[in-house]
């Protein structure tokens, strides 16, 4: 039978499965931070040399947004892996709870659930008490002849 202490063990190895992964993501986390940086750094360099008045500003300014842009996708890579390890183990303590109720819940049921052998023996006290043994009683204004 599932018991509360196979799914809490369940859900503890995908804690630390998520754990493991968490660690492989934080080295990514600090790749990504490193390489927004340096887009940073570059940016600021880009856009002092279009302020010094460069020979070439269309291609500055084209450098800007190409760097720009890869930076904006940077940084919602960098919000998204930082927010899901929190919602994922926000999520399995969810679950975590959800299978104690539940678990709870079912143990409640089976408690006040007759088992097979005592609903067997409850029919068979009620089938041999005087109360099921009674007789027809008759209908009043009709009497009983028998069969014809």
């Amino acid at each position: 039978m599932l018991s509360e202490e196979i799914v809490i063990a369940a859900l503890r190895q995908v804690r630390e499965r998520l754990d493991e992964r968490s660690a492989a993501t934080n080295a990514e986390l600090l790749a990504l931070q490193t390489e927004a940086e340096r887009l940073r750094g570059e940016i600021g360099r880009l856009v002092a040399a279009i302020a010094a008045g460069g020979t070439q500003p269309q291609a500055l300014v084209e450098a800007v947004a190409e760097r720009q842009e890869r930076l904006t996708a940077l940084d919602a890579r960098l919000k998204a892996a930082q927010a899901a390890p929190s919602a994922i183990d926000l999520e399995v303590r969810r679950l975590e709870r959800e299978a104690r109720g539940r678990i709870a819940e079912l143990r409640t049921v089976l408690e006040r659930t007759p088992t097979r052998r005592e609903r067997s023996c409850a029919r068979c006290s009620t089938a041999q008490s005087p109360a099921r043994r009674s007789r027809p009683q008759p209908v009043r204004g009709f009497r009983s002849r028998g069969v014809r």
